[in-house]
């Protein structure tokens, strides 16, 4: 995993990136870069997050092929980088891959952990965090995996079934089978790669941004998931990517899976409340068991979703307003060299959190940190190298020579 961070304002544009990678979960390193130079002219940086490789082709590999390729090129907006970039990726992939191959292996390395947890705490305790686990996946999702090569592979599914959920009823086997399907869609989307472009537009004065995921090849093709996009944006923003917690916390005071699961038990709460009261009205004798079975019916029909809705939604306006507002307003005026510095500690704030919690250290190592502006164009204000600088002269003459 990873924490990335764009700020914009009207005339300066900062990226971070921290330099953590996670392998399997298990094992997290430091050195990795993820922020990279797409252009000069027009200024544009690029970021990548979650996947570093599609089909075994290194991300960074096909950015400085693209950068390399297309130099001379005269894209001039941020759409046509994305465009460019997301079309050279194809191509390059499909070409020095075998996506049927990546994806037969991808099913088997699922198979493989899935019987890994199953032998640590036992078929039932699995099929009942798996349940909770899928509970928010939607059935739209399925568009994600139509396609052969899946459909091909779905035997994987009955065969975990038959070898540890054999003594299942099959009503109950029906339901794991879904359940699992569902849990597969979640490690798919999982091993997305993240592409963030930020940069001006060539006849644009202000700033802009382009952000997609891409889940790995199907039937040779590269799927395109949660777009986002801002063009000759005049005000302020902070946008974190991947790891999105402590910059949320930090703007809004808190993060987004923390407000979704107090809403849920403040409305799970509602749906009870009303029953416990009618329990002990007739528990009391205030009420007879006929008005209480004819209070509990009518109560059934009161939904409390909206309600608690409409609540966070106005509690989440106020935040808006008392929070996060006055600190896009100081955001909008900030010089370049204060954006950085703020870009930095959101980074070093997000690595300090996973250092000292009980996960994983999925954030860390050093960071990496540009400024993009229309007049100066894309500058490092830090970045990490893997060798010493005045060992390796020769690197930077041959930069020179290739410009």
């Amino acid at each position: 995993m990873t924490t990335e961070i764009l700020i914009m304002n009207r005339n300066t544009i900062s990226m971070a990136t921290d330099s953590a990678v996670t392998v399997e979960d298990k094992k997290a390193y430091n050195g990795v870069n993820k922020l990279f130079m797409l252009s000069n002219n027009p200024p544009m940086g690029i970021m990548i997050y979650g996947n570093a490789n599609l089909m075994g082709v290194p991300i960074e590999t096909i950015i400085k092929e693209f950068r390399r390729k297309y130099s001379k090129n005269s894209f001039k907006t941020v759409k046509e980088f994305m465009d460019a970039f997301l079309c050279f990726m194809e191509i390059t992939v499909c070409n020095k891959s075998n996506p049927k191959e990546f994806f037969k292996s991808f099913i088997q390395q699922f198979e493989k952990d899935f019987y890994d947890e199953i032998s640590k705490i036992g078929p039932n305790e699995a099929f009942k965090r798996l349940n909770e686990k899928t509970k928010g996946i939607e059935k739209n999702l399925y568009g994600v995996i139509s396609t052969q090569d899946f459909k091909d592979n779905c035997y994987i599914f009955d065969n975990i079934i038959k070898k540890k959920f054999k003594h299942f009823i099959d009503n109950k086997k029906i339901k794991l089978k879904n359940i699992l399907i569902k849990y597969f869609l979640m490690k798919l989307i999982g091993s997305s790669t993240g592409i963030v472009i930020a940069g001006f537009n060539e006849e644009d004065l202000f700033p802009s941004y382009s952000k997609i995921e891409l889940l790995v090849l199907l039937d040779e093709n590269l799927k395109c998931i949660n777009f986002e996009e801002e063009t000759n944006f005049q005000g302020a923003l902070i946008k974190p990517f991947a790891i999105k917690d402590v910059i949320e916390t930090f703007l809004q005071g808190i993060d987004t899976q923390m407000k979704l699961g107090i809403e849920k038990f403040i409305e799970n709460n509602f749906k009870l409340y009303p029953e416990i009261i009618l329990n002990y009205l007739l528990q009391e004798q205030i009420i007879d068991e006929k008005t209480h079975n004819k209070s509990k019916n009518a109560l059934k029909d009161i939904n409390p979703e909206k309600q608690v809705s409409q609540f966070f939604n106005e509690t989440m306006e106020n935040i808006n307003r008392e929070s996060v507002k006055p600190i896009l307003e100081s955001i909008s005026v900030l010089p370049k060299e204060e954006l950085s510095n703020m870009s930095e500690s959101l980074i070093h704030i997000t690595s300090l959190k996973t250092k000292i919690g009980n996960d994983l250290e999925s954030v860390g190592g050093d960071v990496d940190v540009a400024i993009i502006t229309k007049g100066d164009g894309f500058i490092w204000t830090k970045r990490k190298h893997y060798f010493n600088p005045e060992l390796n002269s020769q690197f930077f003459e041959r930069k020179k020579i290739f410009k």
